[in-house]
């Protein structure tokens, strides 16, 4: 029988004292889900793998809709007091999971993979639905605490494996059987024959509103929790009768009987401006997440890759590259875009400007005063 490693004896120790007391179950007004991050485990790398745990917890705690709960017992503790294999299966997390009263569980291993080389698996397991893992590989450091690749790794791992996870919306709308359920602005999701919409959404705050067209007749503010369901009720025929509709403001104060082709191209140019500056945002928001992704799919590229373009056999190469090439895309339509928008914009109201200070036709006046006083006649007539 070998001889049992002084660290993992004091883990041990350290881990049965934290058992007496349990971190407090999350109440159901929470605004966030708990998440209980346990320290990854590693005979390997131990300080490597406990800033990448720090990290990791950072990130959670970050993400919207999610709450990290930092565990005191380290895996290997928390196994061996619930009687778990080696690699924790179902039933194992399921007891790990009632002990600390959580949902959701994060749990991961690392160990030495090549010279100054780690390979880390990290795994996120919930009592409802299937889980979802992530794997990174990491170089050795002197100080991991300050080397800015682990907080960078740690916010992907986080990312991955919290985004399959989403929370359900169910609307109920009343009042307007004929309204589409439009979310944060974008998204249009019809009603079925009894009025219930039900979609998934990543946690956080989303608004949700009844729309009919250009014209939206009820809405309000949802704040998920993640891996819940939530259900509200849009009442259209409610909020019509609490405020009477706001009459439409005037664009401009322009009067239309002067007008000319300079007004005309000035509402034009605004026009056209206003719509490629809505254009410019949404390729900057496009250029966003393609940038995003390109981070993300660049950490699980070999190192030994070092042109993600010039290769066709590595998938995530070809992912990486998809990637750049359409953020260079999305970049290049947003400032052209912007550009034009801002000369539209800028040339309309020149246009406009003009239009409305020319100096009015000069016009002269003749009048006639008698001499009793008893009143005024006059006429005007233009110069030109």
């Amino acid at each position: 029988m070998g001889l049992v490693r002084p660290r993992v004896i004091a883990r041990f120790m350290m881990g049965f004292a934290g058992l007496a007391s349990m971190p407090p179950r999350a109440s159901a007004a929470s605004l966030s889900t708990p998440v209980a991050v346990v320290g990854i485990e590693s005979d390997d790398a131990e300080n490597l793998a406990e800033s990448l745990t720090e990290s990791l917890e950072r990130a959670v705690d970050k993400a919207p809709g999610w709450r990290k709960v930092h565990v005191r017992e380290s895996l290997s503790t928390l196994s061996f007091a619930f009687k778990c294999p080696a690699r924790p299966d179902a039933a194992c997390l399921e007891r790990i999971a009632q002990h600390l009263g959580v949902d959701v569980v994060v749990w991961g291993t690392m160990h030495k993979a090549a010279e100054a080389r780690f390979d880390a698996s990290v795994h996120l397991w919930r009592r409802r639905g299937p889980g979802s893992e992530y794997a990174v590989r990491m170089a050795s450091a002197k100080d991991p605490r300050a080397d800015g690749t682990v907080d960078a790794q740690g916010a992907a791992c986080a990312k991955n494996l919290l985004a399959p996870i989403r929370s359900v919306l169910v609307v109920k709308a009343l009042g307007d059987p004929q309204a589409m359920l439009r979310v944060d602005g974008l998204n249009r999701v019809p009603f079925s024959s009894d009025g219930v919409a039900r979609l998934e959404l990543e946690a956080g705050p989303h608004r949700v509103e009844l729309a009919r067209g250009l014209v939206f007749s009820a809405g309000r503010e949802v704040d998920l929790r993640g891996d819940e369901e939530v259900s509200i009720t849009l009442d259209a025929g409610a909020s019509a009768a609490k405020s009477d509709p706001l009459p439409l403001a005037p664009l401009a104060e322009f009067p239309l009987e002067n007008a000319n082709w300079k007004s005309y191209a000035g509402f034009g140019a605004l026009g056209v401006g206003g719509v490629l500056g809505v254009a410019a945002v949404v390729e900057a928001v496009r250029f966003s997440g393609y940038r995003g992704d390109l981070e993300d799919t660049l950490a699980r590229v070999p190192r030994t890759v070092t042109d993600v373009c010039a290769t066709d056999t590595v998938p995530n190469a070809v992912n990486a590259c998809r990637s750049y090439q359409d953020a260079q895309s999305a970049r290049t339509l947003g400032f052209v875009f912007g550009a034009v928008s801002v000369i539209a914009i800028g040339g309309g109201a020149a246009l406009l400007w003009q239009a409305t200070h020319e100096a009015a036709p000069a016009q002269s006046r003749v009048g006639f005063v008698p001499r009793n006083g008893g009143g005024e006649i006059s006429f005007t007539t233009p110069m030109d």
